[in-house]
């Protein structure tokens, strides 16, 4: 991004004007802080030439006061004790290494570690005034920073729904439901529908058995289940259809075949399930299958 770029050119800038001590030959970083700049990145160090905005706070010594950071980036775990931890608050912008500069979004205190999210800023929002210069970068010997395993929402279950069905039924209860909707491709002139057509159905079904039956085995299930259908054909409204049918059966031809009545639905068609899950208890064969 333009706005990440230019940040990171910022952070350079800021490094370049005063320095922390000389390089070695190599360009590789030296010092017990090595270590931590290379993972973490390397401590701000502003100079008469930069002038920061107001709220940006610059916390401790840059890579040792990080413990750890998450596949994010967006997670900082601190040393709680570090230099301007106490100043930082949610809405100021943290500025503790040359990757970790963010506002900060939550604060959280875990013993001796404070975890600090942070969100993307703008170069604006750091640098109020500055001199800003480019060089070119020899890639011999470059620094490889891992950018983290890939994350993503996992499915979980907090509750089932087999909790919600209780009371004491004398007889067999059970609900059935079941939403569609139908995409269609084609002509359609009022109560006539012709094309190709897409059909999505969600069943969602629960049945509660006898209490009556309890001493044996009171079934509880509940089941649900998406199914796609793809196909290509006609419908007519059913009313439409009877009344048409209806019509056709006072033709009598003087020859030939009687008129066969008209289908409400005609055409090729495929059908898959795209989900399907249930629940029985107890898992016994008399309790049978969920309806849906």
């Amino acid at each position: 991004m333009p706005g990440r770029r230019l940040l990171a050119a910022a952070v350079a800038v800021l490094l370049a004007l005063t320095g922390c001590g000389s390089p070695r030959a190599d360009g590789r970083a030296t010092g017990p802080g090595g270590e931590a700049e290379l993972r973490y990145g390397a401590a701000p160090a502003p100079g008469d030439g930069v002038t920061l905005q107001p709220d940006v706070v610059i916390v401790g010594q840059g890579g040792r006061s990080v413990r750890s950071v998450s596949a994010d980036g967006l997670i900082w775990r601190l040393d709680a004790a570090a230099r301007n931890t106490d100043r930082l608050a949610r809405g100021v912008v943290m500025f503790v290494t040359g990757r970790g500069v963010g506002r900060v979004l939550d604060l959280a205190e875990e013993g001796s570690d404070l975890l600090v999210t942070i969100g993307p800023v703008d170069i604006t929002e750091v640098v109020r005034d500055g001199s800003f210069a480019s060089r070119g970068l020899t890639l011999d010997d470059p620094v490889v920073y891992p950018a983290g395993e890939p994350s993503w929402a996992q499915e979980t279950r907090r509750s089932s729904l087999l909790n919600s069905l209780t009371g004491v039924p004398v007889g067999v209860m059970g609900l059935l439901i079941r939403h569609g909707v139908r995409f269609t491709v084609g002509i359609s002139a009022f109560l006539f529908t012709a094309g190709v057509y897409f059909e999505l159905t969600t069943s969602y079904g629960s049945t509660l058995g006898s209490a009556l039956g309890a001493a044996y085995a009171q079934c509880r299930g509940v089941g649900i289940g998406v199914r796609a259908r793809f196909g290509v054909g006609y419908r007519i409204l059913e009313p439409v259809v009877q009344v048409i049918n209806k019509f056709l059966s006072l033709l009598t031809p003087s020859r030939g075949p009687r008129i066969p009545p008209v289908a409400a639905a005609a055409g090729p068609s495929w059908s898959s399930d795209v989900y399907r899950n249930e629940e029985v208890i107890p898992d016994v064969a008399v309790c049978g299958h969920a309806p849906r």
